[in-house]
C-alpha cells in the first residue's frame, strides 16, 4: 500500500489564525517556504506522476483543495484503482457535492469551534454553517466524512458542545492537540517555529480541557492524551527530553521506505510535514526516484545528528509523549 499526499493548489480562500497564510508575518511561520510553489499541476500530469509512484492511495490536501479548477476531473481521473481522501476547510462543499459523493472514500472538514469561534478564526463569516451544510449533506447523501478540530487556546469551551452537536449528526470528530513547537527544541537546530507568534500552548486552560477530554471520551484524540498528567506535561513542560527518547517520525520511516510520497502543487517532493525544517524540502520532481532517495537520506541523517527526531511538541505518531 503506497500513500501519496498532494497539495493540488497554494491557494486558500480562508485566512486562519492558526496558519501561516492567514498570519501577517507568513515568513516566521514557515508555510511558505516549505508548501508554496510556483504553479500547479494539470490532471493529466498528476494521474501520470501517481501512476508512476504507484499510488493505491491519494489524499488530497491544500492549500484548500476545493480551488483547484478541475477537481472533478482530477477525482475522476484518479480514482480508478485508488481510495480517494480529501481535506478541506468546507467552504465549497456545494460546489463539488456530486463528485466528492461519487469518487472520495473519505471527506475530512476542519471545524475549530461553534459558529461565532470558528468564524473568528477562520477569518470569514458564514464558514462554520457552509462546512455544516456541506458536511450533513454528504452525511445523508451516504458519503463518509469526519471532522478535524485543532485545539487552540481561543477554543476549548467548544469542544464539548460542537462534539454533541455533530455525534446527534452521526458525524465523528478527531479531536488534534496542536503543533506547537517550543523553542527549546530549536536549539541548535535549523527547526521553524510554526505558530509561536499566533498561539502559546501555556494559554491553554489545561483544567478546562481535561474536563472536555472526559466528557467527549468516545472522540478520537491526536495525539491520544486522556490525563491530566499528560495534558499538563504537553501544554507546560518543553517536549525537549520527550523528543529524545520517543520513537522516530513514523511519516518519515515510511516515505524512507517508500509507502508515502508528499508532493507540493507543481509535484515536486517533500521529505514530510511542513512544520520542522526551516531550509526548502524540494528535491525536483517525485518521478526522479534516484535522486529522491538520495536526497532522503541525507536529510534523515541530518535531522538524526541534531539529536531531535522531530523538533516537535506533537509527536502525533509517537503516541502518548509524557
Amino acid at each position: 500500500m503506497t500513500l501519496a499526499v498532494i497539495a493540488v493548489t497554494n491557494r486558500c480562500n480562508l485566512r486562519c489564525r492558526m496558519c501561516s497564510i492567514g498570519q501577517q508575518d507568513r515568513g516566521a511561520a514557515g508555510l511558505s517556504d516549505h508548501l508554496l510553489v510556483d504553479g500547479e499541476l494539470g490532471v493529466g500530469a498528476w494521474a501520470a506522476l501517481l501512476g508512476r509512484l504507484g499510488a493505491d492511495r491519494v489524499h488530497i490536501v491544500g492549500v484548500e483543495p476545493l480551488l483547484y479548477a478541475r477537481l472533478d476531473d482530477l477525482l475522476a481521473a484518479l480514482r480508478p484503482g485508488r481510495s480517494l481522501a480529501v481535506t478541506t476547510n468546507g467552504w465549497l462543499l456545494a460546489k463539488w457535492f456530486d463528485a466528492l459523493r461519487r469518487f472520495v472514500a473519505d471527506t475530512t472538514v476542519s471545524l475549530d469551534g461553534l459558529a461565532e469561534t470558528h468564524d473568528a478564526i477562520r477569518g470569514a463569516a458564514g464558514s462554520f454553517a457552509r462546512a455544516m451544510e456541506g458536511l450533513v449533506r454528504l452525511r445523508e447523501a451516504g458519503a463518509r466524512v469526519r471532522v478535524s478540530f485543532a485545539i487552540t487556546p481561543d477554543n476549548v469551551a467548544d469542544m464539548r458542545p460542537l462534539h454533541a452537536m455533530l455525534e446527534a449528526r452521526g458525524i465523528p470528530i478527531v479531536f488534534n492537540h496542536f503543533n506547537y513547537i517550543h523553542p527549546a527544541s530549536c536549539d541548535g537546530y535549523a527547526c521553524t517555529p510554526v505558530n509561536l507568534n499566533v498561539y502559546d500552548p501555556a494559554a491553554v486552560d489545561v483544567e478546562a480541557l481535561f474536563a472536555a477530554v472526559e466528557v467527549t471520551a468516545g472522540a478520537a484524540f491526536l495525539p491520544n492524551l486522556r490525563t491530566r498528567e499528560e495534558l499538563e506535561a504537553y501544554y507546560r513542560r518543553p517536549p525537549t527530553e520527550r523528543v529524545r527518547t520517543a520513537r522516530g517520525c513514523v511519516v518519515l520511516e515510511e516515505i524512507l521506505r517508500g509507502e508515502r510520497f508528499v508532493l507540493a502543487a507543481d509535484g515536486t517532493f517533500l521529505p514530510g510535514n511542513r512544520c520542522w525544517i526551516a531550509r526548502p524540502l524540494g528535491s525536483g520532481p517525485a518521478g526522479d526516484l534516484p535522486s529522491r532517495a538520495a536526497w532522503l537520506a541525507e536529510t534523515v541523517a541530518d535531522i538524526r545528528a541534531g539529536g531531535l527526531y522531530p523538533p516537535c511538541q506533537r509527536l502525533c505518531c509517537a503516541g502518548k509523549t509524557v
